[in-house]
């Protein structure tokens, strides 16, 4: 006497299926138990710790630089990116004479990234405080501004007398 057996057979027994359920469902809760919370959980208290770390900075920053927040208002309230006008401002803000700086501007190309102008600002005589400030705060306001070159040289006139050669270049998005 032989027993067949065969698979055609397994799949026509009704209970066969309950069973299968009942598998795939002790399979998949074991690996969500073992394998996936754990490293969710992991996950979460990494980022948690990054996020308490960040806030840190953020007090920190808020605390020690606080004119840092008006930059947003200033950038809103100019609107476009505009060299002449950040310029102008900036300079102004630092006691920088519209007669001791150049701008030129160049066309705006476009690239793989998007567009990006550059510009060569001149400023004939300004001492090394006042162009440091300038030139922080102008980074500071516009992201997308990076200073390409910089070049001071020494008016041998005065001793903190300085001629400031600065290239930019601004990404729009």
């Amino acid at each position: 006497m032989s027993i067949r057996f065969s698979f055609e057979d397994l799949l026509k027994q009704p209970n066969i299926y309950f069973v299968i359920i009942f598998l795939v469902i002790s399979v998949w809760s074991l690996t969500v138990s073992m394998f996936i919370l754990p490293s969710a959980k992991g996950e979460l208290e990494r980022n948690i710790g990054l996020s308490k770390e960040i806030s840190g900075y953020c007090k920190e920053i808020f605390t020690l630089e606080p004119t840092r927040l008006s930059y947003a208002e200033i950038r809103s309230d100019v609107g476009q990116f505009s060299y002449t006008s950040a310029v102008d401002k900036t300079a102004t803000k630092y006691s920088i004479k519209p007669a001791d700086y150049d701008i030129r501007t160049e066309q705006i190309r476009k690239q793989r990234i998007g567009k990006t102008q550059g510009a060569t600002v001149t400023i004939q005589s300004v001492d090394i405080a006042r162009f440091a400030g300038f030139l922080s705060e102008l980074l500071e306001i516009w992201p997308d501004l990076k200073c390409d070159n910089l070049r001071l040289n020494s008016n041998k006139d005065k001793p903190d007398d300085w001629r400031a050669i600065i290239r930019f270049t601004y990404s729009m998005p």
